[in-house]
Parts: structure tokens; C-alpha cells; sequence
């Protein structure tokens, strides 16, 4: 049946393409469609969900309906997929199943082993539906977005769209709590405080501002770096001090990626240094004069409020919560305690359950050897790319993906963070050496 309506739909296409174009006075307008062009709609979609979310949720809430937006978003992201099977009887995203169901088989046994795991699998917003498996939103699905792309120029086009819509969402936010005079936030207990930072805030605008630069390296616009500054200066006011940590990670790696040879790169690395460490003599000085600055223009940013203060390194309870999970990782350090193993000890302290850190989360689900072994493949192969790729945009994916994904060292979860699985969709997708483990064609 699919193959006969992809046959109808076919020769609808060939009988309409031989009227791509049509002309209107002295313009000439492209009409043809090209079927890919779905999987791309639906990669923006999906990487814009929230911002779509709220925009559905803005309209139902006329009829009171705003709770089924996610019912219709998504069909949205997913029709597209579905289309596209029908038109080309092609499947997508065949690496992508392999691994949703490897993830899922992990799950399925460590209940099997662990029933008393079921709090944790099934709360609401921490548990593994809405942080891992949800079509709409679950990380996971970052994956099979990675793997749909045809090509780097496609997955480019598709981190410009999606960034161009998060930059509008997260300024309506930006303006909102400047309006109302703080953001809120749930807290290690569950309970809604205001702050004067967003976490998420900081970190989406970075992942905008990462795209306006290198976009900015690819095209040359003056307005890519304009609205660049923009981002950075409303990063800096609201956004939290980790997520500076992704630009400067950005910028180490674009000092040692493939444009460089060995000599270069140490050249790079050497100057990187001593203009840190001019930084660091002069620091409190140049810190103190942009307070000043930003003061008498009545600006306020909580980040540099904290260099200022001397508090830019407190832990924010993590340390305690690597104690707790450290000691459990003790009792246990080779076979470890499954998918989600550190929720039951973190979870009835902090109500988001998790470890704040990436290793020690691999060593508590996976076991030392086996978490340390996963996690660094990852990195190895990531940055192997960056340091050897030719392609600029490969390369640009590369460092883009994995320093936003660098959260993971003192915040977020593994399981529930997007970045990280499209890092792994990118290492299988684009290796350095050999053909890509899976493509999709025209």
C-alpha cells in the first residue's frame, strides 16, 4: 500500500516538475517541493517544541484548552515523517530505533532487577516518560533529528531556523520577567521561588548565540555578529555563570580544530593563555569598572554580580550531592545500580533526583568501568572530529553540539539532555574515518 501511494504521489511529482517555476512580472518564483524539505520542517519543529508549545498552549487557552497543546504538537513534528515515508517509501532514522530500543531494553531490565525504582520512573517531569521518551520533548529524540539531516548544509539551515525561533521565545520570556521583576523556578524541594536568573534561560540563548557566530564565520553578515552582542549582553543579565562556561569552551576548541596545524594550535593555545592570564592580573579591576558601568545605566547581571562578590565557585548543594552519590558509587563501583540508579539516593534530598554531573552519573547507572569507557569514547570521537574534520560545517556541528552539551560536568542530567544524544548521532553520523554509519539520500 505505501509503495503504490509513494508510485501516485511520484507521478504526481514529475508531472509537476516540469512547471517549477513561474513567473510573476520580472520575478521568478520557485514552486517545486522537494520532499526532503519535510524532514527538515520536521527537525525545526522538534528543536523549537517549546516555543511551539507555548504558541498552541496561547491558543487553545481562548477555549480553555491550552493543557492539549502537546497533542498537537506532536502530530506536527511527526506528520511531516510521515508524509515523507509515503512520498519516497522511504524509512527514516533506522539508527535511531536501534538505540531508542537499546535505551529502552536498559530501562525495561533495571525495573525487572529494581521494582522499587517505580517512584522514579514514573513521577511527573523528572520521570522517564517526560525526560527521556516523549516524542514531543523527550531527549532521546534529539537523536533521530541528528540522523534525518541529509547533509551538514541541511543541518546548518536547520540550527539557523531553530535558533531564529528560540531567540524570539526566550526574549518573551527575557521581557516578561523584566517586567514582573524576577523568574521562577522549581527548587530542591519541589516548591516554585523566584530568582533573578534563569538556568534554562542562559543556556538556550548560548546555543543562539553559538549559531549567530559561526554563521557569522560561514556568511559574513554584519547583523549575525549584532545580534550576537545582543544575545551575549542579555546572557550575561539573566542568564546562569555555567552557561558562559559553553562559550568559552566554543572558543578552546575553535583554536585547535582542523584549520590549524600542530605548531599553530600550540601558537593558539599559548596566546589563549596569556591573554587569561592578563585577565586574571587585572580582573577585579576590569570587573569593577564594568559594574561601575553597567550600575549607572541601572543593569544589573547576577553572573557578574557573583565574580564581583567571590562567588562564582560555590557549589549550590552539589557538593553534598556528590557526596551522597559518591558514597553510593563506593558500595558498588563495578556493576553499578541501572538506568536512573542515582534517583532513589538524590531524589529524597533534591527533588530533582539527580547527580549534577555526567561522570558521576555514568558510574552510578553503568559502573565505573563501564561509565568511564562509554563517556570517554564519546569524547574521544567528538573531539577527534573537531581536531581533524575538513568540512567546516561538520566541524562547526561538532563544536557546537558539544559545548552546549558540557552542562552535563555540573548540572542536568544525561538522560534528559538533548545535546548529549545528538553529540552520539553526530560521532555515528559523521566519523572521522570511513563512511557514515547511516545517510539519508534524495
Amino acid at each position: 500500500m505505501a509503495s503504490l501511494i509513494s508510485q501516485l504521489i511520484d507521478k504526481r511529482m514529475i508531472q509537476s516538475a516540469k512547471k517549477k517555476k513561474r513567473k510573476i512580472g520580472v520575478f521568478q518564483i520557485d514552486l517545486s517541493f522537494k520532499p526532503e524539505m519535510l524532514l527538515n520542517f520536521a527537525c525545526v519543529f522538534w528543536l523549537s517544541n517549546n516555543a511551539l508549545r507555548m504558541f498552541i498552549a496561547k491558543i487553545l487557552s481562548v477555549a480553555g484548552m491550552q493543557k492539549y497543546a502537546g497533542y498537537i504538537l506532536a502530530p506536527l513534528i511527526f506528520i511531516p515523517l510521515i508524509v515523507y515515508f509515503l512520498m519516497k517509501g522511504k524509512f527514516v532514522g533506522k539508527y535511531f530505533w536501534l538505540f531508542l530500543a537499546g535505551v529502552a531494553a536498559f530501562f525495561g531490565i533495571t525495573y525487572a532487577m529494581h521494582p522499587e525504582y517505580r517512584h522514579w520512573y514514573t513521577r511527573d517531569a523528572f520521570g522517564i516518560w517526560d525526560t527521556v521518551f516523549r516524542p514531543d520533548r523527550g531527549a532521546i529524540w534529539a537523536f533521530l533529528f541528528i540522523e534525518i539531516a541529509r547533509n551538514e548544509d541541511d543541518l546548518w539551515k536547520i540550527f539557523k531556523a531553530s535558533a531564529f525561533i528560540n531567540f524570539f521565545y526566550n526574549f518573551y520570556f527575557w521581557f516578561k520577567a523584566k517586567r514582573i521583576g524576577y523568574w521562577t523556578y522549581i527548587n530542591a524541594s519541589g516548591m516554585e521561588e523566584k530568582r533573578s536568573y534563569s538556568l534554562d534561560f542562559g543556556y538556550n540563548m548560548v546555543f543562539v548565540f553559538l549559531i549567530l557566530i559561526f554563521s557569522y564565520s560561514f556568511e559574513r553578515k554584519r547583523w549575525q555578529l549584532l545580534a550576537a552582542a545582543l544575545v551575549l549582553i542579555l546572557t550575561l543579565d539573566s542568564g546562569s555563570r555555567g552557561s558562559m562556561a559553553g562559550i568559552l569552551i566554543a572558543a578552546g576548541f575553535s583554536l585547535i580544530d582542523s584549520r590549524w596545524r600542530t605548531k599553530e594550535r600550540v601558537r593558539n593555545l599559548a596566546v589563549f593563555g596569556s591573554v587569561g592570564l592578563l585577565i586574571y592580573v587585572l580582573w577585579e579591576r576590569m570587573l569593577l569598572l564594568l559594574i561601575l558601568v553597567m550600575k549607572k545605566y541601572s543593569i544589573e547581571s547576577r553572573t557578574l554580580t557573583m565574580l564581583a562578590s567571590g562567588d562564582v565557585t560555590s557549589d549550590n548543594g552539589r557538593d553534598l550531592i556528590h557526596k551522597i552519590i559518591l558514597k553510593r558509587i563506593e558500595e558498588h563501583p563495578f556493576r553499578g545500580y541501572g538506568a536512573f540508579g542515582d534517583r532513589q539516593f538524590i531524589g529524597p534530598r533534591f527533588n530533582w533526583g539527580y547527580s549534577h554531573s555526567i561522570l558521576y552519573e555514568m558510574w552510578a547507572d553503568f559502573g565505573v568501568i563501564f561509565g568511564t569507557l562509554i563517556l570517554g569514547g564519546i569524547l574521544f570521537f567528538a573531539v577527534r572530529a573537531i581536531i581533524k574534520e575538513k568540512n567546516p560545517k561538520k566541524k562547526t556541528a561538532f563544536v557546537v553540539v558539544l559545548s552546549l552539551a558540557s552542562r552535563l560536568a555540573f548540572s542536568n542530567t544525561f538522560w534528559g539532555d538533548p545535546y548529549f544524544w545528538m553529540l552520539i548521532a553526530l560521532n555515528v553520523k559523521w566519523p572521522v574515518k570511513g563512511k557514515s554509519f547511516f545517510r539519508v539520500t534524495a
